[in-house]
């Protein structure tokens, strides 16, 4: 399968995504492949809502069940980590979904917490919803994370894990939340 992934001669298909070409071989796409029934697609259709960059990762990931390494991910791997994610999750890829929230724990810290928490969130990740609100029950990471823009973003779009946040660490850091929200809106 690695062998077809870098060959477009035995493609049957071809995905337009953004103006890039991508090739897909019949082996992939049959019918008890999963993603490809998500995906619904026919010859040579139209994708929207995903980069070809992570599309491609995607489609490596499928034929050869290995993902690049960080130095591959351009300029922001956690980003790539956090859009595989949300393609993983939309294509029914578990075992991808697992890696890209593996890979987000392993990278995680106040300034990613809010961001990495929000994606948990959203592709449904318990396990990954769960170490990053234990990781902001900690003080020091609590004082650090709440102070960032993503913070405030997870905040206005996810006012239940706010709730939730609340219930882990205690009132002296809900009246600290309370203080840095109204400091970053003003």
């Amino acid at each position: 399968m690695g062998r077809m992934y870098r060959s477009t001669s035995m493609a049957r298909y071809s995905m337009h995504i953004e103006r890039c070409l991508l090739h897909v071989h019949q082996s992939l796409k049959s019918g008890s492949s999963d993603p490809w029934l998500r995906l619904k697609c026919h010859p040579s259709p139209y994708m929207h809502g995903i980069a070809p960059t992570t599309f491609r990762i995607m489609l490596q990931f499928m034929y050869t069940d290995t993902l690049p390494g960080d130095d591959e991910l351009g300029d922001s791997p956690h980003e790539m980590m956090q859009h595989l994610l949300a393609a993983a999750d939309c294509y029914a890829l578990d075992r991808l979904k697992l890696i890209c929230a593996h890979r987000l724990w392993n990278k995680v810290s106040a300034d990613t917490v809010a961001a990495t928490l929000a994606c948990a969130e959203m592709y449904s990740c318990r396990e990954l919803k769960s170490k990053c609100i234990d990781f902001f029950a900690a003080e020091k990471n609590f004082k650090k994370a709440v102070l960032t823009e993503d913070f405030v973003q997870l905040g206005q779009n996810f006012p239940s894990i706010i709730a939730e946040l609340r219930e882990k660490v205690g009132i002296l850091c809900v009246i600290y939340l309370h203080m840095c929200i109204l400091v970053v809106q003003a």
